[in-house]
């Protein structure tokens, strides 16, 4: 199975950040396999065969850079690609597209274009998923995430989009970070079918802890306004029939214990509200659906 989300790319003056940055900004996550210059092809597919992925044996003992395909592009020793100029980067980011290969042949439902576009692999090692991002355009990136358990992949669909939103790419030094953070272009997360384009789950991204507060949890917005509205009206009467009044009527008492009452529930109401965003702000990152079968049965 994989998850597929799209990310907006915050805009600079000199338009949209360079595929450099995006680059360092995601090896910055700690995904990168180690030794990364030297992974081939039959290394990827090993680690598919391993998490279950994939099916197909790979013959003979695995060495980690032991291929029969060609070398992948080196910079001197002790350097990564990265760090020894633009040509080793190129080199890099061919090297991507390369290991790559084996992971769009489990993804029919991209494009054979969008293999070109590759910017960088990585690897989460506590769940055993693998993901590629890819970007055909300047403005946005897309994560598409393998892993042959749905609770494993979800659970790295929520750590990769953490990390995403939490960072922030453009000039973040000095006391006042200036740098922009991204946002979820579509906020519908895709898990598809292992080899084929069928959606089995959607996930909707939850960007806004507020607006989801107030959307999960109705019945106590309606007990915080309702009681709330209800109070200012008592309270008048309050003080208008004190001030005409120097005795304590039972309708006085009535109201006073009506408006206590009020009060209390909006009051209760409202740290329920408060439990509710605390408890989306920290646990919950996407909501998971589901999705309903549409396919034609014979």
């Amino acid at each position: 199975m994989r998850a597929v989300f799209t990310i907006d790319l915050p805009k600079v003056k000199a338009g949209f950040p360079e595929e450099r940055e995006i680059l360092e900004l995601v090896r910055g996550f700690g995904w990168e396999p180690k030794r990364m210059e030297i992974l081939t092809e039959r290394d990827i597919r090993a680690m598919m065969v391993a998490q279950g992925t994939m099916t197909e044996e790979v013959p003979g003992p695995l060495q980690i850079g032991q291929s029969d395909e060609e070398e992948p592009p080196q910079g001197r020793p002790g350097e990564s690609l990265l760090s020894v100029g633009a040509s080793s980067e190129e080199g890099l980011q061919s090297h991507y597209k390369r290991l790559a290969v084996p992971l769009f042949a489990d993804m029919p439902e991209v494009a054979a274009a969008e293999g070109h576009y590759v910017t960088f692999l990585g690897y989460i090692s506590d769940d055993q998923t693998l993901f590629v991002i890819t970007s055909m355009v300047p403005g946005q990136i897309t994560f598409r995430l393998l892993h042959r358990e749905l609770p494993r992949l979800q659970a790295s669909t929520e750590k990769m989009l953490r990390k995403v939103l939490s960072s922030r790419l453009g000039d973040t030094h000095g006391w006042f970070s200036r740098g922009r953070p991204m946002h979820v272009s579509n906020p519908i997360i895709t898990v598809y079918e292992r080899k084929f384009d069928h959606v089995i789950v959607t996930g909707r991204a939850i960007t806004n802890a507020f607006a989801e507060t107030l959307r999960s949890n109705r019945k106590d917005v309606t007990l915080f306004l309702v009681p709330l509205l209800l109070v200012v009206p008592v309270i008048y009467l309050l003080l208008t029939h004190a001030s005409g009044a120097p005795s304590i009527s039972l309708g006085d008492i009535l109201l006073r214990q009506g408006s206590t009452a009020l009060l209390t529930t909006s009051l209760v109401s409202a740290l329920g509200l408060l439990t509710t965003w605390r408890e989306i702000k920290r646990h919950r990152l996407i909501e998971w659906t589901v999705a309903v079968d549409t396919r034609k049965k014979p």
